[in-house]
């Protein structure tokens, strides 16, 4: 049986919170960010964050187990065609390998899709991916690198907020208290856009979902049930898209948010599906521990 269709109804934050998020130590907020404060809706819960992570990774989990079979691949696999669609994903080539492997082993095959499409859809919906493959809006990305410490490394990665230094310590905290407010400030004015009326013809992310899908698709196919194939895809589709708006009610929170992929302490375990982890409080200042929100899945 299909599993449940993953069409998103993401709410706009609530004006009052009785679960807040977690909180560092109180500080004196400039004048400049109180005067915008009172406009500002309050932080989503924490349990709309934990719950929608949730069901992402239940929805990650039950597409899997609906639409892969469990069958030997290994006289029709085309191993080539699929390192190709796992280096277009965005693995290199250890990654690709290991996952490829796994993936051909009918044993190990079901976790396997479960990390490639956690690692390729999520890691798409952070802040410090490059523009040009981001599932979140592309001004908004624009605009955080230009306001970033941008280091256009091979990763494409940039800081979206700033770890306290004793140099740069009174600086920074300025600058996140700013920026958390920008956060906030921009999917506020931006929510009919990129969430209420999303995926219209003329949402640039759709052209990005559509890369990703048939990128996924080169790698996936010689382990779908085929009968199901145009259920798949769609369902594949619309995973992607419910994810798209997850990263952006990550993004317009006013604390910073993360995921966390390795799962406990053994630094060479990926969890097939990440923790959910808050990097700083709700006017951005770094909280002295990360705090888990909703755990990885192994």
């Amino acid at each position: 049986m299909p599993p449940v269709n993953p069409g998103v109804s993401i709410q706009p934050p609530p004006r009052s919170s009785t679960d807040p998020v977690h909180s560092s130590t109180h500080i004196q907020l400039p004048k400049s960010v109180l005067r915008v404060e009172s406009n500002l809706p309050q932080p989503a819960e924490a349990t709309q964050l934990r719950n929608e992570h949730v069901a992402l990774r239940t929805l990650f989990s039950n597409h899997v187990q609906c639409f892969y079979h469990g069958d030997d691949v290994r006289k029709t696999l085309d191993a080539a065609t699929s390192m190709k669609g796992l280096f277009h994903v965005g693995l290199d080539d250890q990654e690709a390998r290991q996952m490829l492997q796994s993936a051909v082993d009918p044993s190990t095959r079901h976790h396997a899709i479960r990390r490639l499409l956690g690692y390729a859809i999520l890691r798409r919906i952070q802040p410090d991916i490059l523009n040009e493959v981001s599932l979140l809006p592309t001004g908004t990305v624009r605009t955080l690198e230009a306001m970033s410490a941008y280091k256009g490394s091979q990763q494409g990665r940039c800081k979206w907020y700033e770890i306290d230094s004793a140099v740069t310590k009174n600086r920074n905290i300025d600058k996140n208290i700013l920026l958390s407010k920008w956060r906030v400030l921009t999917g506020t004015l931006t929510y009919e856009r990129h969430v209420a009326n999303a995926f219209n013809a003329d949402d640039e992310r759709l052209q990005i979902i559509y890369d990703l899908v048939r990128s996924l698709d080169i790698v996936l196919a010689p382990f779908a049930v085929a009968e199901l194939n145009d259920q798949r895809v769609s369902h594949l589709t619309e995973l992607i898209k419910r994810a798209t708006l997850y990263g952006n009610l990550l993004l317009s929170q006013g604390a910073a948010w993360s995921f966390q992929w390795i799962k406990g302490r053994n630094a060479g375990t990926r969890a097939a599906f990440p923790a959910l982890v808050q990097l700083t409080d709700s006017n951005g200042i770094e909280l002295p521990e990360m705090y888990i929100l909703a755990g990885a899945d192994a």
